[in-house]
């Protein structure tokens, strides 16, 4: 019985790794969506002034689709009234933006390590600035 208590538990040791890089690949895929998918989107916020509602809509459903995460969970922070470009730089025409998507499983086994489903999540932030593309008035 001790042999087989000591089997299973190198087991699980052996195949840890394979199981952690595999993890690491998936949640690495969803970070790079996210921040290609809020790239796309702040470039449409840069040509309109400002996200619009429409815009932060359809970049939630693009995250929750491509991301695999849950619409509810994704954090949208972003500027959404008007803002305007002229002629010398000034910080009042920057667009800002923060979208957290969540990350559900960070070690994989976390169970076997002792860790609890609240400690093994986190936020990823896509967070940044970008000008605005609409000549002032």
């Amino acid at each position: 019985m001790a042999k087989f208590i000591i089997a299973f538990s190198m087991i699980i040791l052996v195949f840890y790794p394979i199981a952690q890089y595999t993890l690491n690949q998936a949640n690495h895929n969803r970070m790079d969506n996210a921040i290609e998918i809020v790239h796309k989107h702040v470039q449409q916020a840069r040509t309109e002034g400002y996200f619009t509602p429409s815009n932060i809509d359809s970049m939630k459903n693009e995250l929750s689709l491509r991301c695999n995460v849950d619409l509810s969970k994704i954090v949208v922070n972003v500027t959404t009234s008007p803002k305007y470009r002229f002629n010398a730089f000034d910080q009042r025409e920057m667009i800002d933006y923060d979208v957290q998507i969540p990350i559900s499983e960070i070690i994989a086994m976390a169970s076997y390590f002792g860790f609890t489903n609240t400690q093994n999540q986190n936020m990823y932030p896509v967070r940044g600035s970008a000008p605005s593309e609409v000549l002032a008035p």
